[in-house]
């Protein structure tokens, strides 16, 4: 049994803590009142991904402890895109690039089987969000209906953005696959683009310097992003868009900070609403 108290803390997210279990391997605990389920459908997908091909950790073994759940992974380098793009700005061109080619080369394989529906995964997921109304829910699933309309079968890893992409000189590794699924690529490119838009505007604690500046890299960084993806696989942008306030929904209720749940809530307000005023 692991014994969190005579392991390494190395990082604390969001939403999960990692501990360091041997010079080869890391734990990665979810935070208090984050589910069983959610984990383990994570470290399921986690397995999955390294066995097909996708740039991941290695996974090993869930546990359960203290009343939380995680799993083993291989350690890697905790140095995301994200700390590069801080570290050499001027590269952040070159980062985003490769942020859109990782995620475009994901997109070519064919999800097997195993994965869940994105359509039924989100629609499930967005139908247990207490503090979405019931009218909202209903016009977001019926978006899902619509959009999932011939659906492809691509691998989406469902919270691709640059702080889930570990780096190591060149060789680079996708976490956090507790969303992945089989469906619709622009679904998971609208995820990118939104979540790298906003969630460096909200970088708490540091000065309004630091917050300008992170707040400008993350929308260069997803324009960037975005061009880039598209180029490479010729997506049409008019179908990644409708995408965006669900995946805003899927981020509430998360155990995400006040201010950036505000921002996804708003992202789901202003297309409704101007739905219902129009």
């Amino acid at each position: 049994m692991l014994n969190i108290s005579e392991m390494t803390h190395l990082n604390n997210g969001e939403c999960a803590d990692i501990y360091e279990v041997d010079a080869n391997t890391v734990l990665k605990l979810g935070k208090p009142g984050w589910s069983r389920e959610m984990l383990y459908q994570e470290y399921l997908n986690g397995k999955l991904m390294g066995d097909i091909g996708i740039p991941a950790p290695r996974v090993y073994d869930f546990f359960e402890i203290d009343g939380r759940y995680g799993y083993t992974m291989d350690k890697l380098n905790d140095v995301t895109l994200v700390d590069l793009m801080w570290k050499y700005p001027w590269r952040l061109t070159t980062y985003a690039k490769k942020l859109a080619a990782i995620h475009a080369q994901m997109h070519s394989i064919e999800a097997p089987e195993k994965l869940p529906v994105l359509a039924d995964l989100y629609s499930d997921f967005i139908s247990s969000k207490k503090s979405i109304s019931d009218e909202k829910k209903q016009l977001l699933l019926r978006d899902i209906k619509q959009l999932s309309v011939g659906d492809k079968n691509q691998i989406c890893h469902g919270d691709y953005h640059p702080m889930n992409v570990l780096t190591e000189k060149e060789n680079y590794a996708v976490i956090d696959c507790v969303l992945a699924s089989r469906g619709n690529a622009e679904a998971d490119v609208a995820g990118t683009y939104l979540i790298t838009r906003v969630y460096s505007q909200y970088n708490e604690g540091k000065n309004f310097f630091s917050r300008f500046l992170s707040a400008l890299g993350g929308i260069l960084c997803a324009e960037i992003y975005l061009k880039e993806y598209l180029s490479i696989t010729h997506m049409d942008k008019h179908k990644i868009l409708p995408w965006i306030p669900i995946k805003a929904a899927t981020y509430i209720d998360v155990g995400l900070s006040a201010h950036l749940e505000q921002v996804f809530r708003r992202v789901i307000e202003k297309r409704y609403n101007s739905e219902k005023s129009g």
